[in-house]
This record gives C-alpha cells, sequence and structure tokens, in this order.
C-alpha cells in the first residue's frame, strides 16, 4: 500500500465485509426468534425475497414482513445456522456486493419436525 487512501479502502472493505456477515447471522437469531419487526429490519426498502424453485417472491420490506407473519403462523421452534460466506464486493460501486451462504435449518412446520 503506497498510501493512506489505500489504506482507508481496505479497510472499508474489511468493514463492509463483516457487516454483511453479521447480517447473516442477525437474520438467523431473528428468524428463530420469530422477531417480525427484526426480520424486516434485515432486508432494505427494495429488496426482493424469493425461493430458487418459484415458490414465493415478495419485493419490499413490508411484503417481505407480511411473508414471514403469515409463514411464522405454522411454524415451531427453529434453529437456522450460517457456516460460510464468500462474498464479493464490487469494486466498481462501493454500494454493492454479492455472495452466497452455505447454511441449514432445522424447523418444525405444522408440528412436523423438517
Amino acid at each position: 500500500m503506497n498510501n493512506d487512501h489505500e489504506l482507508i479502502e481496505q479497510v472499508r472493505k474489511l468493514s463492509d465485509e463483516a457487516a454483511i456477515r453479521q447480517l447473516v447471522q442477525q437474520y438467523c437469531f431473528v428468524i428463530d426468534d420469530h422477531d417480525i419487526d427484526g426480520i424486516a429490519q434485515c432486508f432494505c426498502e427494495d429488496s426482493r425475497y424469493r425461493s430458487e424453485d418459484g415458490v414465493f417472491d415478495v419485493q419490499g420490506r413490508d411484503a417481505i414482513a407480511s411473508y414471514f407473519r403469515q409463514r411464522m403462523a405454522s411454524l415451531g421452534p427453529s434453529t437456522h445456522v450460517a457456516h460460510g460466506h464468500v462474498v464479493t464486493l464490487d469494486d466498481a460501486d462501493p454500494d454493492r456486493a454479492v455472495g452466497r451462504v452455505s447454511s441449514h435449518a432445522e424447523v418444525v412446520g405444522d408440528g412436523v419436525p423438517m
């Protein structure tokens, strides 16, 4: 690193990655607590939450909260665990990142462990 600007940029990137990882952990906690307000706070106003198979697809923080409120009505205890993250920050846009999380969930739906 040849100057303070590069050091500041590296610290920003590390801080951004840490915030993303913390968000994933927070999501696990609020899901398991059935905390709808906490779940909503994990998403920005223009978020999209969807399943890969197309079973659900909701857009916007309020719609996501509504989806979880309905979904939680049939769910009992759960344990969501995030194992590992791959985060790629966009060098051209400091407000953009993509990533993947390896995780699993143990849930009880309609009284049936899954």
